[in-house]
Formats: C-alpha cells, sequence, structure tokens
C-alpha cells in the first residue's frame, strides 16, 4: 500500500466519522453549534495523530 494511499484511507475514515456525528445529531440535537465544532476538531486531530 503506498502513502498515497493510506492518506487517502485516512481521509475518508476522517470523513465518514465526521458524517456520523452530524447525522447523529441530526437526530437527538445533543450539541451545540460549538460543541460540533470541538468535537469535528476532535476527529481531525485523533487521525492525524494516528498518521504521525
Amino acid at each position: 500500500m503506498s502513502e498515497q494511499e493510506l492518506k487517502e484511507e485516512v481521509v475518508i475514515r476522517m470523513i465518514n466519522r465526521i458524517y456520523k456525528l452530524e447525522r447523529d445529531n441530526a437526530k437527538t440535537c445533543i450539541y451545540s453549534d460549538n460543541k460540533m465544532r470541538d468535537k469535528i476538531k476532535q476527529i481531525i486531530i485523533e487521525e492525524a495523530n494516528k498518521c504521525y
């Protein structure tokens, strides 16, 4: 598996996690806009840390 494929896989996984979070929040409205931004930032940071 090349580095390009690995990066693409990580990006797809991150996008899927964010979509799932958005869908779940649309159904339940648990998180405010600010909390959703924080959650999305957290997902991005977690996925970036897995790469390095």
